[in-house]
């Protein structure tokens, strides 16, 4: 059966005032709870700072990667020649443009961890890391104690030339990566260009290659060492599926949002049921990763392994957020989202996205939480929320703000047709 033929146009979204200034609001807001919740827990920072470089580390980390999982959406699709995407991909686009922000973020945190471990500046960030000491970093394995044996042996990779080496090759290369693809593939709008969508799709095997490594040695240098006696060698394999149905789920979040504002008039329920196959499968990939950690180091019961569960098992405060954290990133979007209906639903799908945005940002707080603070919970209040309306709202008027920039459907994309008749 042939087509109606569908007249394909561009659209373009402007960021309403009212949604600017509430979102400005919520960071004002974010502000507010960050100070009161400093002041309140004011002992205890000054005592351990570990809760406050934790939480700006978290954010940083969590929103940045799930901008860089974006990225690697449209990326894997361009190499895949994939063309049911392409009337949703401006959305992935608009989210990996704060991927630079990020980094300078992540620079500033680099510089002041070395100045903090060099210069004894007693801020308290590289009492998170404890690999920047070089008394434990550069002793005698065989003089020390068993806790700490390991250290040296680990001194090969965790040293600050190496250490800011990969910090630099991290920020540069996914900064140029993300602007270099979004200005392609706008430039595909000024007329079809088949020497820019070949570039793009070059640029995308290039990036692919680079984030395969650099997404888990990330996770290895900045959520990993802070337990730095620990080590998975799925851990970075389990961030990744982490970061990446937090993305998914803002981008389904996202296409429905423009969808029902009036945008997007192309794309249909069968767009909106891929994507949220995406969030089910992949919060179902999140859960065997989840499963097959602790399942592999509870079975081989080495005690330099598990220290890190123990912490987060033990510990008032984190375990309850342990067994929690399963329920909402897995259970509920298993039971959810399994039947075909569930995800054309509009309505569960916001739901589900929403939760699964929250219960993901929740499992990077378990990540690098109990390692910040120590053998000690120091309680989630204000601050916790403060610092996500922050970083979220910062994050969200990034995204908008670019969506904004340029047509929201890629009229001379070579698989844009495809998109526009995509039915499953």
């Amino acid at each position: 059966m042939g087509h109606h033929p569908v007249q394909i146009e561009n659209e373009y979204f402007k960021v309403a005032p009212k949604m600017r200034k509430g979102i400005l609001i919520a960071i004002i807001a974010g502000l507010v709870f960050f100070a009161l919740g400093a002041f309140m827990a004011r002992a205890s920072l000054a005592e351990n700072a570990g809760r406050l470089w934790g939480l700006i580390i978290q954010n940083t980390s969590f929103f940045t990667l799930t901008s860089l999982a974006a990225i690697f959406f449209i990326a894997a699709h361009s190499v895949g020649f994939s063309g049911w995407h392409t009337l949703v991909k401006r959305v992935p686009e608009a989210i990996g443009t704060f991927v630079p922000i990020g980094s300078i973020i992540l620079l500033v945190l680099g510089i002041l961890l070395f100045l903090d471990a060099k210069m004894d500046l007693h801020l308290g960030l590289s009492h998170m890391y404890h690999w920047t000491d070089a008394e434990l970093l550069n002793g005698d394995p065989q003089e020390m104690h068993p806790h700490d044996s390991v250290m040296p042996y680990k001194r090969w990779w965790f040293n600050f030339p190496f250490f800011f080496g990969r910090l630099l090759m991290y920020v540069i290369v996914w900064s140029i990566f993300s602007v270099v693809l979004r200005r392609l593939s706008i430039r595909e709008d000024n007329g079809t260009n088949i020497n820019i969508y070949k570039r793009n799709k070059a640029m995308s095997a290039l990036f692919l290659f680079f984030f395969a490594v650099t997404s888990s040695t990330f996770a290895w240098d900045w959520l990993m060492s802070i337990d730095v006696h620990w080590y998975s060698t799925m851990f970075g394999w389990y961030a990744f599926a982490s970061f990446f149905v937090t993305c998914m789920a803002l981008i389904t979040l996202m296409v429905i949002f423009l969808k029902q504002t009036g945008h997007l008039k192309l794309v249909n329920d069968n767009h909106i049921h891929d994507l949220g196959k995406y969030v089910f499968a992949f919060s179902v990939f999140w859960t065997y990763l989840w499963f097959s950690q602790y399942m592999l180091i509870w079975y081989a019961h080495i005690p330099e392994e598990t220290s890190y569960f123990k912490k987060r098992m033990d510990i008032p405060g984190f375990n309850f957020l342990f067994y929690f954290n399963l329920i909402i990133n897995f259970a509920t979007p298993f039971l959810v989202l399994m039947t075909r209906k569930a995800k054309r639903k509009v309505g569960v799908l916001i739901f589900m996205c929403i939760t699964l945005i929250f219960g993901h940002w929740l499992d990077f707080y378990l990540m690098i939480m109990p390692g910040a603070v120590g053998y000690k919970s120091t309680g989630f209040g204000l601050l916790e929320i403060g610092g996500f309306l922050i970083f979220g709202g910062v994050f969200l008027l990034v995204i908008l703000t670019s969506l904004s920039k340029a047509s929201l459907v890629p009229i001379n994309s070579p698989y844009v047709k495809e998109s526009v008749y995509h039915n499953i």
